[in-house]
Formats: structure tokens, C-alpha cells, sequence
């Protein structure tokens, strides 16, 4: 509103300025000149009012700036990480060094996680295989193809590509993580937390 009205005033000033030197060229009464100067005096006040009407109309309907989509995209891989804690010890196990542990002690502890995690994935998404076609199977790549569909592998020469599927991909049709995580994803010195230390009480 500042701009406006700052730009408004050098304008009616001028105005005010032009009409005095032009009024004894132009032979103009004082008393004509006056009303003509009172009259720029009431339009410039009308239209300070109708700009500050527009400005709060303006307000009323001003939208929340969202927030950054780094920072959202951010939120929401904590908050995927958490739940994978949280359903199926996922950070535990790949925290863990379990190069010293048995095969069988990794199946077993693998077997777990894998039923925790799965359970996240089926809630959260609609999870399915990007290509129809199965693994080792001969296709074509066309000319011109999305770099998210098909990412190639070993030595890439002239299209049409011809290779063989070494994994089919993934998509999802649909993603339903809650709505974040004010309370989930406490910070704690700095940091963000995804499982808090589990104490049992004797």
C-alpha cells in the first residue's frame, strides 16, 4: 500500500501543479481552479479507500504459503523409515553386523523383518511390477524411452535397444502414509527421532 500511495500523491501533486501554472494561461477563476483542486483532493481519497477495501478482500482469501517440497519430501521418508521400525525392527537389522552371525540366525532374524515390513508396504501402498515382463526375459527399448520406466545396463549403443530383464521394477498406484508427524517424528538435541529407547521396568 506504501508504493501506491507514495506514487498516487507524486501523481496528484503534479496534477495540482500543471492546473495552477495552466489556470492564468487558460484565463480560469481562482474560484474554478479551487473546486477543480478539491474535486483531485476527493478522487484521490477514493481511491485510497477502494485500494485498501481491495488489500483486506485481497487478505481474506490469501492461501497458506505450503510448506518447501524438500522439506515435505524429507518428512515423509523419516516418517516410511519409522513405520519400517516400528512394524518390522528395520533399522535394528540393518544396524546390526551380523557378519559374524550364522546363516540360519540371519534367516530367522531376516523372516521377521520381512513380515513387519511387507505389512507396512501392502497398508501404505498399492505396490505392483512396472514391466509384465518377467525376469530374463527378451524385449525391445524404444527410442525416445522414460528414463523412469527402463534404466539401462552394460553397454549402451544406437536405439531400438534389445536386451534381456534383469528386474521388472516397481510402481505403486497409490500412497497412504498418514498425515505427518508432528507428534511422530519428535526432535530430540538436533535430531530426528524414529524409535524411542525401550526400557522394561522390573
Amino acid at each position: 500500500m506504501r508504493v501506491f500511495s507514495a506514487a498516487f500523491i507524486m501523481f496528484l501533486l503534479s496534477a495540482l501543479l500543471l492546473l495552477g501554472q495552466l489556470s492564468p494561461a487558460y484565463g480560469l477563476s481562482p474560484t474554478l481552479v479551487t473546486e477543480l483542486m478539491f474535486v483531485l483532493l476527493l478522487l484521490g481519497f477514493a481511491l485510497q479507500l477502494e485500494g485498501l477495501s481491495l488489500l483486506k478482500k485481497a487478505g481474506k482469501h490469501r492461501v497458506k504459503a505450503p510448506e518447501p517440497q524438500e522439506q515435505a519430501a524429507a518428512q515423509e521418508a523419516l516418517q516410511l523409515l519409522a513405520l519400517l521400525q516400528e512394524k518390522g525392527r528395520f533399522v535394528d537389522f540393518i544396524m546390526e553386523d551380523i557378519s559374524s552371525f550364522a546363516d540360519a540366525q540371519v534367516g530367522a532374524a531376516a523372516r521377521l523383518v520381512h513380515s513387519g515390513c511387507a505389512e507396512v508396504l501392502h497398508h501404505n501402498f498399492k505396490i505392483s511390477p512396472l514391466l509384465a515382463a518377467a525376469e530374463g526375459r527378451q524385449i525391445s527399448v524404444p527410442e525416445g524411452f522414460s528414463p523412469y520406466r527402463y534404466r539401462l545396463l552394460g553397454k549402451v549403443g544406437a536405439p531400438p535397444y534389445r536386451g534381456t530383464v534383469v528386474h521388472p521394477g516397481w510402481h505403486t498406484a497409490e500412497i497412504s502414509l498418514p498425515t505427518v508427524v508432528a507428534e511422530k517424528l519428535q526432535r530430540l538435541e538436533g535430531h530426528y527421532v524414529l524409535s524411542p529407547a525401550e526400557i522394561e521396568l522390573h
